[in-house]
């Protein structure tokens, strides 16, 4: 054989190099060049279906109502998000991403939606600042999918919308309680009349301790203030809270500036004149709602502000008064 030959037979090319190598050059890529390499041969395709390169997304938000799903993926060093769009037509299912559009014949948009979205899902492996789900219910298949991963997912920010306040147990354990900094649980329904959550499975896991800001909003929760206090920021509904709940709250703000805001809307009515004996003369003072000022005990140019009506009541730290 012409050594030129045998050279030529086995001149290296992406595709023959190493797993390490291929490793390495992938590990350098965002998620559009990894998907761009798949495509390109069978060899490149198989390599990246078996290791899972990491895709490196900022941001995974998801979007369901009854004609579409969508996906909006923020990528690390793409200046704007990718939205993919998912919706039926007659012949199957539409896929939109950007200008191009993509006809999937004989297919449920939910079925290629959610396969996309597992995969994405076992791409990901560096830390996500925001995973969001929205959407009325949630699948089954999601469900399936948060239980059956080996690792938890890791997102500083987590928002998770539904209108089955029980959904949101099959997600919340299986989210790393190690970063998890803000939890948002909100009613995919837009609706005045909250629905009761139960609380006391989600206090028993470890991210109830750990995360600083939880937000539950258009459901109604059972539970003491005080388990409450240990949030940085909060924003919850409970059936009743009395003028004692009230006081203790202001008493106990006025002592601490490591916190955000701590927001409790109530079903219960309070006098007015109960209020005011409680935050005292307002200096902000409208039609329904007021606020009041108040210098904290060990800290006078720090201010607790209070923003109030007969059925909430808005606590926050103002900095740099003299």
């Amino acid at each position: 054989m012409d050594p030129t030959d045998a050279e030529e037979k086995v001149k290296p090319c992406l595709e023959t190099m190493p797993k390490l190598a291929m490793n390495i050059i992938l590990s350098g890529l965002e998620m559009k060049s990894i998907l761009s390499l798949q495509r390109s041969s069978p060899n490149f395709y198989y390599f990246i279906t078996h290791t899972l390169p990491d895709y490196k997304l900022q941001s995974i938000r998801v979007d369901v109502n009854s004609e579409r799903a969508q996906l909006i993926l923020t990528c690390c060093d793409v200046p704007h998000p990718i939205t993919i769009q998912y919706q039926e037509t007659e012949n199957g299912c539409l896929v939109i991403a950007g200008a191009r559009k993509k006809i999937l014949e004989d297919t449920q948009y939910q079925k290629v939606f959610l396969e996309d979205f597992a995969r994405i899902m076992s791409h990901q492996k560096s830390p996500l600042m925001e995973f969001e789900w929205s959407s009325e219910t949630f699948p089954d298949e999601l469900k399936a999918h948060f239980k059956s991963r080996r690792f938890p997912l890791v997102a500083k920010r987590t928002v998770l919308k539904s209108s089955d306040p029980t959904d949101f147990m099959h997600i919340v354990p299986y989210i790393c309680p190690n970063h998890l900094k803000e939890l948002l649980l909100h009613n995919y329904s837009d609706t005045t009349n909250k629905t009761a959550m139960e609380i006391t499975p989600m206090k028993a896991l470890r991210l109830w301790r750990t995360v600083d800001t939880l937000e539950i909003c258009g459901f109604e929760v059972e539970i003491p203030i005080q388990e409450l206090l240990h949030f940085t920021g909060v924003n919850v509904s409970i059936a009743t809270v009395l003028a004692r709940d009230l006081l203790f709250l202001k008493e106990t703000f006025l002592l601490k500036e490591n916190f955000k805001h701590f927001l409790i809307n109530y079903r219960t009515l309070l006098e007015k004149e109960t209020i005011n004996q409680i935050f005292g003369f307002p200096h902000i003072a409208g039609t329904s709602n007021k606020g009041s000022f108040h210098p904290l005990t060990n800290a006078p140019k720090i201010m607790l502000y209070v923003f109030y009506s007969c059925t909430y009541a808005q606590f926050s730290v103002l900095n740099g008064f003299n």
